[in-house]
């Protein structure tokens, strides 16, 4: 038997409650398991629910102006690849606080958004001294404004952590859409993915009806720059460390930027077609007989800031 459902027998109209709360969680975050952190039901049960057929958010109390907008974000962005891919592709969002984040234990530290499921993210619902530290590390002294008045708890600099935040789980649905669909494989499919989930990323902001909450190539150039030489030395994975994560994503944006020079919005909707005629996750040889310039893509795509 469940238990959160154990430890309400006391009550009827709480059994009731308890129920209807666990269902609005997806099986799949019944105990999902995700080399980025676990996310339980039984800790995150008192989460109220902003529903919706392309994105479900699950929000902490008080953090509703916050979920509200970033649903609408990502709603529109599902809109944009639904559009042209024809496949509903369901979300779904954790808003958390900063006692119920470290409290799951995730990767990441509070204020990154973090995957935890195939298409679960979980987000900051406020910023904090903790979030604001870390994105001051990220981005060096040069903070976003925060896009609008929030109604949300906060100094002006943690508002602008939640707009750095919003950016980096827009990348996560595209990472998340790329991976699930396999748009490439062989042995560079791993950095092949993660380019092409940043063209998607530029694809579907730019067309979209709500402007890009940030400049995201623009922090992680920034990002990059704040590394230490070795960092570049290490190898991507998509679980790595922070700091490593953030220098190669900012040349994995800088190639699909170049991508997006040559062809435009419709760059990754061509490789959509050319996946689904294929049948098969495209390699780096058919992906470099339209963008030549990956076959050696470390050489020319010069280290950010170097």
């Amino acid at each position: 038997m469940n238990r959160c459902a154990l430890s309400m027998t006391g009550s009827p109209l709480r059994l009731i409650l308890g129920l209807m709360l666990t269902s609005l969680l997806t099986p799949s975050l019944a105990l999902a398991q995700h080399p980025l952190g676990p996310v339980e039901r039984r800790d995150l049960e008192l989460l109220l629910t902003l529903p919706g057929e392309e994105v479900v958010v699950r929000y902490t109390p008080g953090s509703l102006d916050r979920a509200a907008r970033l649903q609408a974000r990502l709603v529109d962005m599902h809109q944009q690849i639904q559009r042209w891919s024809k496949i509903r592709a369901p979300f779904v969002v954790y808003v958390l606080s900063p006692e119920e984040w470290n409290g799951q234990g995730l990767f990441r530290p509070y204020g990154f958004p973090v995957r935890t499921a195939s298409m679960t993210v979980a987000v900051p619902g406020w910023g904090s001294e903790e979030s604001v530290a870390l994105w001051r590390g990220i981005t060096g002294t040069n903070m976003p404004g925060a896009g609008g008045d929030f109604a949300v708890r906060g100094t002006a600099q943690e508002l602008a952590t939640l707009t750095l935040s919003d950016g980096f789980a827009q990348l996560e649905f595209c990472r998340m859409f790329v991976e699930r669909h396999r748009m490439a494989g062989g042995t560079e499919g791993v950095w092949l993915n993660e380019i092409l989930a940043h063209l998607l990323l530029l694809s579907t902001t730019q067309a979209g009806n709500l402007p890009p909450a940030m400049d995201l190539t623009a922090v992680l150039q920034e990002a990059a720059r704040q590394q230490p030489a070795e960092v570049a030395a290490q190898p991507y994975r998509s679980e790595m460390e922070l700091e490593p994560w953030l220098y190669h994503h900012a040349r994995f944006a800088q190639a699909a930027e170049a991508m997006w020079e040559k062809s435009g919005k419709g760059a990754f909707k061509e490789l959509w077609k050319m996946r689904k005629k294929n049948g098969a996750p495209l390699t780096l040889g058919r992906i470099a007989e339209e963008y030549p310039f990956l076959r050696d893509w470390r050489m020319p795509l010069a280290a950010p800031g170097r």
